[in-house]
């Protein structure tokens, strides 16, 4: 991959990140996808094709585990007792 390519794909992962450090981490976990897949090749159109819909894919999961992890995380946080009533000894 050229460092022209890379830029290129580090642009699709840029699109569906909400930060640069969140877009190189989409884009490593897609090349790395790709290269299990057998698709080393992202200057074709198909395999860049196929590298942003993966992109895409593994954006979504990750905001899909953050937002069930908040929603837990803030379930947790209504069970615990506070002070008020907690039980004392």
């Amino acid at each position: 991959m050229t460092l022209t390519e890379y830029r290129e794909c580090l642009a699709i992962a840029r699109r569906h990140a909400r930060n640069a450090t969140e877009a190189a981490d989409l884009l490593q976990e897609a090349l790395l996808a790709g290269i299990q897949a057998g698709r080393l090749e992202f200057a074709s159109d198909a395999d860049r094709a196929w590298l942003a819909g993966t992109v895409r894919n593994i954006a979504a999961e990750t905001a899909r585990g953050e937002s069930r992890r908040r929603l837990r995380d803030t379930r947790w946080a209504a069970e615990q007792p506070t002070e008020a009533t907690a039980v004392q000894p």
